[in-house]
């Protein structure tokens, strides 16, 4: 696909359904898109007593982190870590729903992928090929937190920022979309298993930007996802805010 002026005025600030859409009619026809629906979990703050601020949970001591657990270090490695699952089990759970990017140009995605009530529509990784092969797309959540929407020149800080990261690691030109407290990644091209895994290792050299717990689950299933709409849990519709190439990149605020 080539991503150029015309792509990116047609995704500025474009709502996360839309940009798939307008993806897919630069996408030959008959190669098919995966989409999946899922429950929202509680992220790993929720799952833990209040901190204030929040990211102050990643430079606390060993005594600061066992306070948040009475003591117990193995009841607050379980509130961590979650439940460990096999990758093969999580793509199994995971049911993919495939769709050529021709009808989802001509029908939209929540036609053909309708949400189910309390759940969302998400985007996969995974491309399926004419000819039956797979690719990737590579798919990153950032834990950075998004300024308040109406600070237009923060919002313009903390993209600019994000957009140099991600060409310092020579990401594929992509998206980026609000997600409500941070920021996804959309990279528009679609790599081998084993580009995808390079580039998504290189992805964890970006903490404290990005989400490495994201990264760590995605990694085991070969499959990363994002979510397109909005449910009670996540109330915030992602939006196209930046576009990135490897040596520019423009602002949709």
């Amino acid at each position: 696909m080539k991503f150029d002026a015309a792509f990116e005025a047609a995704i500025a600030g474009a709502d996360a359904v839309s940009f798939v859409a307008a993806l897919a009619s630069r996408w030959p026809r008959r190669e098919s898109f995966s989409f999946a629906h899922y429950t929202p979990r509680r992220g790993l703050a929720e799952r833990l007593p209040p901190i204030d601020p929040p990211r102050r949970l990643f430079a606390m001591n060993a005594d600061e982190l066992l306070d948040l657990a009475a003591g117990d270090g193995g009841a607050l490695m379980a509130k961590i870590v979650g439940p460990l699952v096999d990758g093969r089990k999580i793509q199994a759970r995971l049911k993919l729903h495939f769709h050529e990017a021709g009808a989802i140009a001509r029908h939209g995605v929540l036609k053909l992928v309708p949400p189910p009530s309390g759940q969302v529509v998400a985007f996969c990784s995974s491309v399926r090929l004419a000819a039956g092969t797979y690719r990737r797309f590579p798919l990153v959540d950032f834990r950075v937190g998004a300024p308040p929407a109406e600070d237009r020149a923060a919002n313009a800080r903390a993209l600019e920022l994000l957009c140099k990261a991600l060409q310092t690691i020579e990401a594929p030109p992509g998206a980026l979309l609000r997600s409500g407290n941070s920021f996804h990644y959309y990279g528009c091209e679609a790599l081998t298993l084993s580009a995808w895994r390079r580039t998504m290792y290189r992805f964890l050299l970006l903490e404290p930007l990005v989400d490495v717990r994201y990264i760590a689950h995605r990694l085991p299933s070969s499959r990363a996802v994002l979510r397109l709409t909005d449910v009670t849990a996540k109330p915030h519709v992602p939006r196209v805010v930046a576009t990135v190439r490897r040596t520019g990149f423009a602002l949709h605020l």
